[in-house]
């Protein structure tokens, strides 16, 4: 069976190598943005199976990913947003523009996991069932 690939966006760099480390020891393939355009960049070149997203980021944050990824991309990926920003309006903005799971800043590394692992693995019901109990 082929590794899942994720891309993480964060502008961050030690964000994104502790996010890369993680999933990289887990076997996903892990591709890497520092801002939105190279996201986007990225999501008209290759498929992914899910993104990790960040909504602040200089330039093109991640707000405005969410916003541009139905008209200038063909992806349904599902997407985590991982931001500092944990106010209800802010998570509620966030399901409204597509995230499919919101997590904040900061993660616990086994919950993020967790959750990538809910939405890309393939897993047995028992182990969904598991993984949806920690969640």
């Amino acid at each position: 069976m082929e590794p899942k690939k994720i891309l993480v966006v964060d502008d961050e760099p030690d964000i994104r190598l502790t996010i890369s480390t993680l999933l990289v020891a887990n076997g996903f393939l892990v591709r890497e943005a520092e801002d939105g355009r190279t996201c986007l960049g990225l999501l008209q070149e290759q498929d992914f199976d899910l993104m990790i997203l960040d909504l602040l980021m200089p330039g093109l944050d991640g707000r405005e990913v969410l916003k541009r990824i139905p008209a200038e991309t063909a992806t349904s990926t599902p997407i985590i947003v991982l931001t500092a920003l944990g106010a209800d309006k802010d998570i509620l903005e966030g399901y409204a523009l597509g995230a499919t799971m919101y997590l904040t800043k900061p993660f616990d590394n086994n919950m993020l996991l967790d959750t990538v692992k809910y939405l890309v693995a393939d897993l047995s019901q028992e182990e969904r069932i598991e993984l949806e109990r920690r969640l």
